[in-house]
């Protein structure tokens, strides 16, 4: 029987939510899938039978190597590609895909694993061996967060992987996905049951300190990743993730340990001078402490070397944060807009340029900060916060949108809004109420100078669009001041 040229080999136990999805994104690209089920309860094996997966039935031994070595020995295939359920390939054409397994000189490569997080452009990202030649001597080792690299670095004189311009996207970390299979509870159950076997080995100290760090708890994740830092020899490939980690679980647990943070973060430097998430941290402790003149000096350095454990707009937003907080109005605008540039949907800085207007200190025009999105967008963003009943902000989007497009359609939603706040916001603030009725007529006034500009009525006795341009300015000014809440940084959220 002739060997099939890609095998697919995964695990799975009750993925019949997403294994459809997996097996869909490379089924293009191999011709046999083997399935290890470990005792699923749902449909997850019926789903993979009918992807054309050979389903085994395997008994979950408490270690993630063992199961994926299974899956391995079952394989036909000249190369192994090796997925979990809750992920799907990147797509990538065969053509390119089938050109790496071409190479000579690979025995394996590492693939980017994109971790997506709660929260919008959150992920984490890494680099794991998850495509290679199908020999014997290839296998996993770790009970948990299991890799085949040293198994293939092992038997080639310590080289034979490359790194492929492929994608995995993992889903797993999501709080719903996270909840649903109790992960927490079966990681760190693993993890210490494997530390019995093997109370030294540096991995597992650190996989543990991860999944606390996870949790929140960095109380006990920081002993965890201090033991695995004193473990280690310092040329392990994990070595940058495991210092990342025990810094960032100082930084919210600071003096469990013989040792400063600040000292901590200068000899990670030394060790590792390129790692621009080292910057990154060493910024926001600088913020924690106070330190804002610094903290924003560094955060402004790591952007230039484009850390990764955080996108681009959340680190100029702590870089606004620290600028606001240190007076320099001017360069905390700077900031604030790169980041709502960058993601428009998160409203964080967007809503710190308002309260910078609030307190009267703002350099940007309102045309300025409309730049931040699209028209499409804000009307987007408009929609959305109407749904959660947040108004205010709802209204300064309106008046932004209209800002844009000048146009009736804009100003009768802006008139609509007002009519929404009047009837479900009325509160005992006389001063509130008196701000939206005051915006209600200013709304019409808008409305009729939107009709007569689309009209082409608008002429040299009646301006219709300085008008317009001024009762926006004006309800926009209104509506921050008087209406919306009080926004100042608050980067410790």
């Amino acid at each position: 029987m002739k060997a099939a040229p890609v095998s697919l080999c995964l695990i799975a136990r009750n993925e019949e939510h997403c294994i459809a999805d997996c097996l869909n994104s490379v089924r293009h690209l191999v011709t046999e899938i083997i399935v290890a089920d470990t005792g699923s309860t749902d449909q997850t094996k019926a789903i993979a039978r009918q992807h054309g997966a050979t389903v085994l039935d395997y008994c979950w031994q408490d270690d993630f190597a063992a199961a994926r070595n299974f899956t391995l020995r079952q394989a036909q295939g000249e190369w192994l590609l090796v997925l979990d359920a809750d992920e799907i390939l990147a797509p990538v054409s065969g053509r390119d895909f089938f050109q790496l397994l071409a190479a000579d000189a690979a025995e394996g490569y590492y693939v980017k694993i994109c971790s997506f997080l709660d929260g919008a452009d959150q992920a984490a990202e890494d680099f794991v061996v998850r495509l290679f030649k199908n020999k014997p001597e290839y296998k996993f080792a770790g009970a948990i967060h299991e890799q085949v690299a040293g198994s293939i670095k092992r038997h080639n004189a310590g080289g034979g992987l490359a790194f492929a311009g492929l994608t995995i996207h993992h889903f797993g970390y999501l709080a719903r996905e996270v909840s649903l299979k109790s992960k927490f509870s079966r990681n760190t159950a693993i993890i210490k049951k494997a530390l019995l076997q093997n109370p030294h080995d540096p991995f597992l100290h650190y996989s543990l300190g991860i999944e606390y760090l996870q949790r929140e708890d960095a109380h006990t994740a920081v002993g965890y990743l201090y033991k695995s830092v004193l473990a280690l020899r310092g040329d392990e490939m994990y070595f940058p993730q495991v210092l990342f980690a025990l810094i960032l679980g100082l930084i919210h647990d600071p003096g469990q340990v013989p040792c400063d943070v600040q000292d901590v973060i200068q000899k990670a430097m030394q060790m590792l001078p390129d790692a621009a998430d080292l910057l990154y941290l060493q910024g926001f402790w600088l913020l924690q402490r106070a330190q804002y003149e610094q903290a924003a000096g560094v955060l402004a350095t790591a952007l230039q070397k484009a850390p990764e454990m955080l996108p681009a707009w959340k680190i100029y937003a702590l870089q606004g944060d620290a600028c606001c907080l240190a007076g320099h109005t001017a360069e905390a605008e700077h900031a604030y807009f790169s980041a709502c540039c960058l993601a428009p949907q998160e409203l964080y800085s967007l809503t710190q340029m308002l309260g910078i207007r609030q307190r009267q200190t703002s350099r940007y025009s309102w045309e300025k900060l409309s730049g931040f999105a699209s028209w499409e967008m804000k009307r987007t963003l408009r929609d959305a916060l109407c749904k959660s009943a947040n108004y205010p902000l709802a209204l300064v989007l309106a008046l932004l949108s209209l800002l844009d497009s000048r146009s009736v359609d804009d100003a009768l939603r802006f008139l609509q809004l007002c009519n929404i706040c009047r009837i479900r916001m009325k509160t005992g603030e006389e001063l509130r109420n008196r701000v939206i009725d005051l915006l209600t007529v200013g709304a019409e006034e808008v409305c009729v100078c939107a009709q007569v500009l689309q009209n082409g009525w608008a002429g040299p006795l009646w301006k219709a669009r300085e008008e317009l341009e001024r009762t926006i300015y004006f309800n926009l000014q209104v509506t921050v001041t008087l209406l919306c809440d009080r926004w100042s940084p608050c980067w410790t959220r």
